[in-house]
């Protein structure tokens, strides 16, 4: 599996040649549609015209496709269980931040003190920075 970096450029030069391509196609099929209009009678700059007119009516409902597809069609849902126990949660986490903040501001050099000591040991203890690691991770 390539890493993360690679996967975003293999993607964004995919995404660009595909632009190009749809880009061209465009173009070919705009030549096209002039080409048909001016066969039909209508004058070279008539032709162009309404081949331009097609054009943007054509770019202003590829517009309003992505404004409703990225507009959100869900219904609030009702408060379920899991909202009630989430809202709780962030409450206790505003609690304990708050509490943590107010003891850090009492005792700024013991905080210190407790955070240099914490890294260091972080640093220094690999299976300490291995249990630590497999918890984030869970």
């Amino acid at each position: 599996m390539a890493s993360l970096p690679t996967r975003i450029g293999l993607a964004a030069g995919a995404g660009i040649v595909a632009l190009i391509v749809l880009g061209t196609t465009t173009w070919f099929l705009g030549d096209a549609l002039m080409l048909l209009l001016a066969e039909k009678g209508f004058t070279p700059a008539g032709a162009a015209g309404l081949t331009g007119l097609a054009g943007l009516v054509l770019a202003l409902l590829i517009g309003l496709l992505a404004k409703w597809l990225l507009s959100s069609h869900r219904r609030a849902a009702a408060p379920t269980a899991s909202a009630n126990v989430n809202t709780a949660a962030a409450e206790l986490g505003a609690l304990v931040a708050q509490q943590l903040v107010t003891t850090t501001k009492a005792h700024p050099y013991k905080t210190m003190g407790a955070a240099l000591a914490a890294g260091l040991a972080v640093g220094a203890i690999p299976e300490l920075r291995k249990t630590l690691t497999d918890l984030l991770k869970k």
